[in-house]
């Protein structure tokens, strides 16, 4: 659990053994943000005060100019019958 972005960007830098990487820039455009409440298992739901969270989250980033919709995950079956999370980035 991080409070600012300068924590784990340092951690990143000594894992990676590459000091660059502990440089916070500031961000040059806002962020496209889609979030989902769906459970990645079938007939499970999200617990209500997760939902909440998220609904929240969102609010700060929108109040902050970052641009957030809701868009519905999709979880593939793995092999073995588990399922897996795929996070998508893009512009």
């Amino acid at each position: 659990m991080a409070t600012t972005v300068a924590g784990p960007a340092l951690m990143l830098a000594v894992m990676a053994d590459d000091p660059g990487l502990a440089q916070v820039r500031p961000l040059r455009r806002s962020l496209r943000v889609a979030i989902s409440a769906k459970a990645p298992v079938q007939g499970v739901r999200t617990n209500p005060a997760i939902t909440a969270a998220l609904f929240a989250a969102a609010a700060l980033l929108r109040k902050n100019g970052h641009h957030v919709e809701r868009d519905q995950a999709v979880y593939p079956k793995a092999q073995h019958g588990r399922h897996l999370l795929l996070v998508r980035c893009g512009r």
